[in-house]
């Protein structure tokens, strides 16, 4: 079906990621998540780590990992009741907002300066992934429910078996060649406790490539990245769907 706005959209988390090139200073990246904590009034923050997990099979076939820190690889910093996040780090920024999307315009505005302040960092190169994800949550009325009256692309169970299904996890890699793009769209049933059933759909659609690291000459990327989330989100619904949330 054809894009529209939605009076309450479905929207659990909004992400927009930007990977940049080759390590950058964690000095500076520290001076600017406490910088920008301070200007936000962010006032939770931690460090971000990484690690690495070895797993070995020995002669007798038993299995055995270890775990090794890598280290500190950014700084994130939140609001408190949890609403946004922003995370900066030495191979990238993320930028989340938790409940109470407003518009795309609102969310592309309220990103736009961490992610300015970030990519201002000295040394820092380029650009090469630019990403926005969207997880929906689809509450469904309560009772048993036919998903394929609200999923053009739910699971199928072959006739000669019982119908009922209590889980379900669907995950597909769309290539954009038009536009240099690609997409994950993930469905599962939500496993979390609430009145009534509910599905989860997750859209994760990406730019790879070297890019300059400004902000003004990323938009438009983003801006092509979220009309195919619009339309990826509207392809995989139908209007019974859109009426629970018109």
């Amino acid at each position: 079906m054809n894009p529209t706005r939605l009076a309450r959209p479905p929207i659990r988390e909004a992400v927009l990621d930007i990977r940049t090139q080759g390590p950058q200073d964690l000095n500076a990246i520290r001076a600017l998540a406490e910088s920008f904590g301070k200007q936000t009034g962010m006032s939770k923050s931690a460090a971000i780590r990484t690690g690495i997990v070895e797993m070995a099979m020995s002669s007798d076939e038993a299995v055995t990992s270890r775990a090794h820190d890598v280290g500190i690889i950014g700084y994130r910093i939140e609001d408190e009741p949890l609403s946004r996040v922003v995370q900066f780090r030495n191979n990238g920024f993320t930028y989340s907002l938790i409940g109470n999307y407003g518009s795309w315009e609102q969310f592309r505005d309220r990103a736009s300066e961490p992610a300015r302040q970030f990519l201002a960092l000295a040394g820092l190169e380029r650009v090469v992934r630019l990403a926005l994800r969207y997880i929906n949550v689809i509450q469904f009325p309560s009772g048993r429910v036919d998903l394929d009256r609200y999923l053009p692309a739910a699971p199928s169970v072959p006739a000669e078996l019982p119908q009922a299904v209590s889980g379900f996890l669907s995950r597909i890699v769309l290539p954009i060649q038009e536009d240099g793009l690609s997409a994950i769209v993930t469905q599962a049933l939500d496993e979390g406790v609430g009145p009534s059933p509910s599905v989860i759909l997750d859209i994760d659609v990406f730019f790879q490539g070297p890019l300059a690291a400004d902000w003004n000459s990323l938009l438009p990327i983003f801006e092509k990245i979220r009309i195919w989330k619009n339309r990826i989100f509207f392809a995989f619904v139908n209007e019974n769907t859109v009426s629970l949330h018109s």
